[in-house]
């Protein structure tokens, strides 16, 4: 009876210390702590599309909110039917598409949204619509199933691809190719559920995987060599994407992701010249180079993300579509990004700016071509 008793006083204690834990982190949010991200609000399990945004939904986060469309997009209402005279573009990625929560908290932050305002702005019209299609964590796969299932019957003109990050991530080994399609499910597991509604929950969470799993109990022996996994099935993928598009009558631009890949790595800081500009996210970017990349080395995650840019310049030539670098156009310091490859609101300006240099004479000639009689 008294270990029962010590057994519930225990257990009682730790909700406790679950509760004030929680307490304190909500308190603390948008004041001097961040809250690891709640997908709970705006995103739901899909057995097809890994995960989809959730329509009609708004969900808090630090110092903004996401907010899903009835179709399903981040940003503003959008209608199914293409109105009479608009030039429709589709921006098709993952969350640097979509605007990681941390870095772009409001959709007024995010690429697709300056995109479209730079646009009318230099086209002086309001006849043009950028669509933000970016979910976290899509691939080039699972851009072209949301191609073929629902961009496609939204009549667009032009489709624009930002995708190589998750790519790399998401399919290292050949076992990654059936993985998520096998694993898949179309709802979250009672943890997953509780977790995603507990600021200190996913605290532990993130503190638990980031000491303990991934690289740091899966050795993997590191190589400077990009898997020829990796490239072979974003060459696949993205040219299925390029061609179903163009197929269809759809304008196409694809664009190299900018990313910070620092020179070198060592016991979580970086070993190279970059470090003076880089040292207050050295942390952060050191850990994604581990977490990310288990199996490559700095120099490999470079060569991977160099190799899949040759691709992505590859597949746009044969289709006779437009490349554009972002790399060279997106400021390398904390001031424009969270991290390795999400961007804060003057990053996204960038982007948004490079992509619209690209567009904009398409936009244009389209344009004129739907005013004549």
């Amino acid at each position: 009876m008294e270990l029962i008793k010590k057994a519930g006083l225990a257990v009682l204690s730790l909700i406790l210390a679950c509760l004030c834990g929680e307490g304190f982190l909500r308190i603390a949010a948008g004041r001097f702590y961040t809250p690891k991200i709640i997908t709970e609000g705006y995103l739901r399990p899909n057995s097809y599309l890994y995960q989809t945004l959730k329509p009609d939904s708004s969900t808090p986060v630090a110092r903004g909110s996401v907010d899903v469309n009835s179709e399903g997009f981040r940003g503003r209402a959008v209608s199914r039917k293409k109105p009479d005279g608009v030039y429709r573009i589709f921006v098709l990625g993952g969350s640097t598409t979509f605007g990681y929560p941390q870095g772009l908290p409001a959709t007024e932050d995010t690429y697709p949204f300056q995109l479209e305002a730079e646009l009318r702005k230099r086209l002086r019209t309001e006849k043009i619509e950028v669509v933000n299609a970016g979910v976290t964590g899509y691939t080039t796969r699972t851009s072209l199933i949301n191609f073929i299932t629902r961009i496609r019957w939204m009549d667009p003109d032009m489709v624009v691809i930002y995708h190589a990050a998750n790519d790399a991530i998401a399919i290292q080994r050949e076992e990654d190719l059936s993985d998520a399609v096998l694993n898949a499910r179309s709802w979250p597991s009672v943890w997953e559920s509780v977790r995603n509604a507990s600021y200190f929950l996913l605290e532990l969470n993130y503190r638990y995987y980031r000491r303990f799993s991934r690289a740091a109990t899966v050795p993997r022996a590191k190589t400077d060599q990009p898997s020829s996994v990796t490239l072979s099935a974003y060459e696949n993928h993205l040219r299925g994407l390029v061609s179903l598009a163009k197929q269809a009558g759809v304008q196409v631009v694809i664009g190299n992701e900018a990313t910070i890949i620092p020179s070198g790595c060592a016991q979580g800081r970086i070993t190279g010249p970059d470090r003076s500009s880089l040292e207050a996210m050295e942390g952060v970017l050191c850990f994604s180079m581990d977490w990310y990349f288990p199996h490559l080395t700095v120099p490999g995650v470079r060569k991977t993300f160099d190799a899949m840019a040759a691709v992505q310049q590859k597949v746009a030539a044969e289709y006779q579509s437009a490349w554009v670098d972002m790399n060279p156009r997106v400021t390398k310091t904390p001031e424009y990004f969270t991290d390795f490859c999400h961007n804060r609101p003057p990053g996204a300006r960038q982007v948004a700016a490079a992509f619209a240099d690209v567009i904009e004479p398409q936009v244009a000639r389209a344009l004129a071509g739907k005013s004549e009689p």
